[in-house]
């Protein structure tokens, strides 16, 4: 396999499967499994969106979610949400379930990033803590 000159794009296209897409590039060789096969694709990157479905469905409702199953947490719990809050308000990460945090994909309006997703799993450390210490 040799790369194109000046590092030049030959040929891209995006294949989606199952919530996750690719962007492949024709210079170097890479396998993805494209559910239910696998495929060869000459490739110079790959991007994977694994978090483009909420999978919260076993949550059965008990947990306030936008139209896409995302979870609302922090400000966007609002309206008929803060029942279980009284006269507090959620914290940043915390969903309309007191103590229950949402972070990453999981949450709605998130930016679906894994750096981010790390991020605002180190902020719901302190914010748990935080919570544990009003109750």
């Amino acid at each position: 396999m040799r790369s194109s000159a000046a590092g030049r794009l030959r040929c891209a296209r995006t294949v989606r499967s199952s919530g996750w897409e690719a962007i492949r590039r024709s210079s170097r060789r890479a396998c993805a499994t494209l559910a239910p096969a696998r495929a060869e694709e000459q490739a110079t990157a790959l991007f994977v969106f694994i978090g483009a479905s909420p999978h919260t469905g076993w949550l059965g409702g008990q947990v306030a979610s936008d139209q896409d199953g995302f979870l609302l947490a922090g400000r966007d719990v609002d309206g008929e949400h803060l029942a279980a809050w009284g006269e507090e308000r959620p914290l940043f990460l915390e969903t309309s379930q007191p103590g229950v945090f949402a972070v990453g994909d999981v949450r709605s309006g998130s930016v679906k990033r894994v750096a981010s997703a790390v991020g605002e799993g180190s902020m719901a450390v302190r914010l748990v803590h935080q919570r544990l210490a009003t109750r």
